[in-house]
């Protein structure tokens, strides 16, 4: 019977999944909503951008969880369920902004990982915890919690997602292997950087770093990608051949993806600057202009190819 109680005021798993994935959809339609009329300011900020989404999802799901809305987002008010204490009643505003912090920055720190820490500082130990740790944790206790359902932020803040028109019913604690098994997630997810320096890493061209700090320097540049290699090319049904190539992928700030003369100038630049890139079968130059805001990404881009050795020529 206290089982059965139990199930009808706690929400169960696919309730709260479908509240979710409603509310993702209905965070991410705001900001690209936002992006018809900001778009560029979302292309200038680069990997930045996924703030947009954080902030976004914070005020949200801060504001709707709270008892200014009743414990209810969207998605849950269709599926009928509301965040509340151990008492019942819907939590304050601080308390919610704080229930979503502990779920959304491993998230969003998942995203800027490398730009916030620097490359070889003994910091990526402790962070890497935090970010796999905090979201396997989270994903873990979601889906095997069955006693009270709540899962990471749901036991740092002592909160429930219940039914909205069941009795409270008394629960059993969290089952004490859950915190074994979430303890053990936050330690292994703390030597992920040390299992992933043991993989060979390709070694860094000090010529590409060169070309990348100039092509910087070009107006409504915001980031570039560099990167030469080996590719086959099918000449024929019977006939393939290799050729050697260097790939710019370069973000805009602003849409100019259809501007050929630029590309042009960036893999003039690139000639100039990259003296292997003389040695080359092809160049090409990928304009790309868009943004990622964590909760989605709207990208649109135009590849160009140039021929080192007609463009030696044509000079």
């Amino acid at each position: 019977m206290k089982e059965e109680m139990q199930h009808q005021w706690v929400a169960g798993f696919w309730r709260r999944l479908v509240a979710i994935l409603i509310d993702i959809i209905i965070v991410a339609m705001i900001g690209f909503g936002l992006g018809l009329f900001v778009g560029d300011f979302y292309a200038q900020m680069g990997h930045w951008s996924s703030l947009v989404g954080f902030f976004l999802a914070l005020m949200y799901f801060g504001i709707m969880n709270s008892a200014i809305a009743g414990g209810q987002t969207l998605g849950k008010r269709l599926v009928k369920i509301c965040v509340v204490d151990g008492d019942n009643a819907p939590i304050s505003l601080g308390r919610s902004l704080m229930r979503y912090l502990i779920v959304g920055v491993p998230f969003l720190l998942d995203q800027l990982l490398f730009m916030l820490v620097p490359a070889g500082s003994y910091l990526i130990y402790p962070v890497a915890s935090i970010v796999f740790g905090g979201m396997l944790t989270t994903v873990y206790l979601f889906v095997f919690n069955r006693h009270t359902r709540q899962s990471l932020h749901d036991v740092v803040t002592k909160t429930y997602v219940v039914d909205l028109y069941a009795q409270k019913a008394p629960l059993e604690s969290v089952w004490r292997l859950h915190f074994v098994v979430a303890a053990a997630l936050f330690l292994a997810a703390s030597t992920l950087p040390y299992m992933i320096s043991l993989v060979p890493q390709p070694v860094i061209n000090e010529s590409t770093l060169r070309v990348r700090s100039v092509l910087l320097q070009e107006a409504n540049v915001v980031d570039v990608e560099l990167n030469d290699g080996l590719a086959s090319v099918a000449m024929s049904e019977t006939d393939e051949q290799t050729i050697s190539y260097i790939e710019s992928r370069v973000y805009l700030g602003v849409n100019k993806v259809g501007d050929e003369a630029f590309a042009n100038r960036l893999a003039l630049t690139i000639l100039e600057q990259y003296p292997e890139a003389n040695q080359k079968d092809l160049i090409q130059i990928i304009l790309t202009y868009g943004y990622d805001i964590g909760l989605g990404s709207k990208w649109h881009s135009e590849a160009y190819n140039f021929y080192p050795r007609e463009m030696q020529r044509a000079e």
